[in-house]
């Protein structure tokens, strides 16, 4: 509950003002700019300050960004690019709340702090890195921010040729989130070559698939744990776990 309490002041219309005693944050999620600007007149009647998205995506970047704090959210659940539920459940895994501004702080500093020790037990301190190969937009922008909230430096690669490019160019991850459908190369292919050229790092399979021999064929490429989508920070650092300190696989 937020208190409030009531102005003398009135609106045009003649309804009251009610001014909240501590400044609060809005995010209002709308595809309609007639309802965007009706919502957030309404809101700044009563001193809330707002911002505004026109899809599911947008508002989870907002959301997920460390310099935003939203004591509301309003979501609508017919939006394009990614609809309102997705948006949700996608921010609810990256542990945003709704809480109030105090708690949503306390909330931020806790992942900080996580970043700052998965790093810090990382090779004495060095940043741990991480390759997101997918072929799907906002998969790749949940998991980039999923990664860069968890303090992991990581890159995008949108097929498995391109991970293997990227490979092939020098440069080296500690994880890699391998999706199984991809178009040009798939991640069983990918894993198969990259395993082939060497590479030793922790890769995991991400997919939506649920059938344990699909599960079981991406597994035997080369994969070392094998998560359902969507991801959450939780699932992040179960695969993290995974990693010792010397960079090989700990089983």
């Amino acid at each position: 509950m937020i208190p409030v309490r009531r102005s003398e002041d009135r609106c045009r219309s003649g309804i009251p003002v009610l001014q909240l005693r501590n400044r609060i944050s809005a995010l209002l999620v709308d595809s309609d700019r007639s309802s965007q600007i009706a919502q957030s007149s309404f809101l700044r009647l009563y001193g809330v300050d707002t911002q505004t998205a026109s899809n599911g995506l947008s508002a989870f970047v907002l959301a997920s960004a460390s310099s935003s704090t939203f004591d509301l959210i309003v979501v609508d659940i017919s939006l394009p690019v990614m609809d309102g539920l997705g948006a949700i459940r996608y921010m609810r895994a990256l542990g945003i709340n709704f809480k109030p501004r105090e708690n949503k702080t306390s909330k931020g500093c806790q992942r900080k702090e996580m970043a700052t020790s998965i790093n810090s037990s990382w090779k004495l301190g060095t940043k741990m890195t991480a390759l997101v190969v997918d072929d799907d937009s906002i998969n790749q922008t949940i998991h980039h921010r999923l990664l860069e909230q968890l303090g992991i430096e990581n890159q995008v690669a949108r097929n498995g040729k391109e991970a293997i490019d990227i490979h092939c160019s020098g440069k080296k991850f500690d994880l890699i989130l391998m999706d199984r459908d991809m178009p040009v190369m798939n991640g069983i292919e990918a894993t198969r070559k990259l395993r082939a050229m060497g590479i030793r790092s922790m890769i995991a399979g991400v997919s939506t698939r649920c059938v344990k021999q699909e599960i079981q064929e991406f597994m035997e490429a080369g994969l070392d744990d094998y998560q359902e989508k969507p991801l959450t920070s939780a699932k992040i650092i179960s695969i993290l776990h995974k990693i010792d300190h010397s960079g090989s696989i700990s089983y």
